[in-house]
């Protein structure tokens, strides 16, 4: 199977996340198929007093949309360690036919554009 395009292995590294763990779930549902673009996004919530990360990778070819996302979990009363998901979903392009945007904008009234 073909290495992931240096470029986004480097991007997906800079996230610091997982970055061996994220990169093998999208190397594998690529399936050596060519890269045409992609976005990497990191993300940091605060759940109570923890921080979770999570990291999505959007990355198109010639025929399909693939969707990579990776969670992690922490400890709980049935896991005594942390382990983390990692999902892909693989779209053949005629099959997208809609795409949602969603904003959360903390006291709207506000709320200049922009």
């Amino acid at each position: 199977m073909a290495e992931l395009d240096e470029q986004l292995r480097g991007d997906i590294q800079r996230s610091g996340y997982y970055p061996d763990l994220v990169a093998d779930a999208l190397n594998t549902s690529l399936a050596g198929e060519p890269l045409k673009s992609y976005l990497v996004h990191h993300e940091a919530t605060f759940d109570h007093d923890e921080l979770r990360r999570h990291v999505t990778v959007l990355a198109l070819t010639p025929t399909r949309l693939i969707v990579g996302h990776t969670d992690e979990h922490g400890i709980d009363e049935t896991t005594p360690v942390p382990f983390a998901t990692a999902s892909t979903e693989a779209v053949r392009l005629e099959r997208v036919d809609s795409v949602v945007v969603t904003r959360v904008v903390s006291d709207p009234a506000k709320h200049e554009p922009g």
